[in-house]
């Protein structure tokens, strides 16, 4: 899956660095930043999900879908997406598969035959490309917004 980089990620590193040894409340309402910075993603997923699947599919994979943030801190800091999507019968969908173009299904009424279609690539990685700079731009306000509040508490 791809990842959002954010640009000045030399930032990220460093208020995720005094985000360490800031307060449990400050850490906790930064986390709850970035992750509301990233929502807009989800939605724009959703949004675009029923115009790379069959109809049905597509209602089906968008309403199940979950973006999850993962941070990460160090040499090599950022925000990661994460997206999963579970089937009719609580099953994780193949999202690597569906970005690539590729839908398994069975054939209606008999699920002892599987068949593989072909559908629009990218309905991951589209969305999140084309929203992608905005919420760069509100992470990197956030990312402000933290390393001022962690200036005033220091």
């Amino acid at each position: 899956m791809p990842e959002l980089r954010i640009v000045g990620a030399d930032k990220f590193g460093a208020v995720a660095k005094a985000l360490r040894e800031a307060p449990k409340d400050l850490r906790r309402e930064s986390y709850v930043a970035m992750a509301r910075a990233v929502k807009p993603l989800t939605q724009a997923v959703k949004d675009a999900t029923a115009t790379y699947m069959p109809s049905a599919y597509g209602a089906e994979v968008a309403r199940t879908i979950r973006v999850r943030t993962r941070r990460r801190g160090g040499m090599n800091a950022g925000i990661t997406l994460v997206g999963t999507a579970k089937t009719k019968s609580g099953k994780v969908r193949e999202f690597v598969r569906l970005n690539e173009g590729r839908l398994r299904h069975p054939l209606f009424g008999n699920r002892g035959f599987w068949y593989d279609q072909r559908i629009k690539p990218g309905f991951w990685d589209q969305p999140l490309e084309q929203n992608a700079e905005a919420v760069r731009k509100e992470l990197l306000r956030v990312l402000e917004d933290i390393a001022r509040r962690i200036e005033k508490a220091g």
